[in-house]
């Protein structure tokens, strides 16, 4: 059992970081400039900023801040001649081809994970930076959002188990009958279908004016609110209609597992 976890724990470090990795080069390449976008969004991102700062300088220093001028990665590759190292009269063209390996101690790939001193306390610490759009933490943002989805995930796995146990219970009491078959084909086809197209599909069924406009399109609540002084379970109440079709898309696709794992 020792064996197996250490094994396990070995597994997951090398994992773990090829996962931190690929996110810092996927955000890094992504289309568009970062500073650019803070300076037309919403928001401008200036915790240190003074008045009075021209474009140019507005730009270079939330590019110090977001810490995008610094080198990409602990180390790099680079020629003699762009490091500009001594070279004699006699200096060939061919030498800017020879490689040189840079190390850098302060990069931003160090700054995303680790944070530093001054602006950032990294992803390691739960600072994920700023949404370039609204100006506002990301940390901040699914904070507030998280509560959502664990709700969401908690009443799917209880809806799930009181489908899937008893269906499951039947199937296995009952092996080759109708209900076992048509129940493993039914929960099999749930599976398989993709959330965000099962999604798409109970909106253009359910929240469509032209087809049934029975649910809400979007949010967990009316949009400007309950009114003041209305009971608990007057909320709960009106609050229905916007959670069933997400509790549907979470639920739906655990039933196959659920009812297999029964079975066997």
């Amino acid at each position: 059992m020792r064996i197996y976890i250490a094994k396990r724990i070995l597994f997951f470090i090398p994992s773990l970081l090829f996962v931190v990795l690929l996110s810092f080069i996927l955000l890094h390449y992504a289309p568009g400039d970062p500073v650019e976008r803070l300076l037309n969004g919403q928001g401008i991102y200036s915790n240190e900023l003074t008045p009075g700062l021209t474009n140019e300088n507005l730009k270079s220093q939330l590019n110090k801040q977001l810490g995008l001028d610094l080198p990409l990665f602990y180390f790099s590759l680079s020629g003699l001649e762009e490091n500009k190292l001594p070279h004699g009269e006699n200096y060939s063209a061919w030498k800017k081809y020879v490689p040189v390996l840079l190390f850098h101690k302060k990069n931003q790939f160090h700054r995303w994970v680790f944070g530093d001193e001054n602006y950032s306390k990294g992803i390691i610490h739960g600072d994920f930076g700023i949404s370039w759009i609204t100006n506002e933490k990301v940390s901040s943002i699914l904070f507030s959002r998280i509560k959502w989805s664990l709700f969401f995930t908690l009443i799917s796995v209880l809806i799930a188990y009181l489908i899937s146990v008893p269906a499951g219970l039947k199937s296995a009491s009952q092996p080759g009958s109708h209900f076992d078959r048509w129940s493993t084909i039914i929960f099999t086809i749930l599976f398989s279908l993709p959330a965000f197209w099962v999604a798409t599909l109970l909106m253009l069924l359910f929240c469509n004016p032209d087809i049934l406009n029975i649910f809400p399109s979007s949010g967990v609540g009316p949009i400007g609110g309950f009114p003041e002084g209305k009971s608990i379970f007057y909320k709960i109440f009106h609050s229905l209609p916007y959670l069933i079709l997400p509790t549907i898309c979470y639920t739906y696709s655990s039933l196959a597992f659920l009812s297999g794992s029964i079975k066997a």
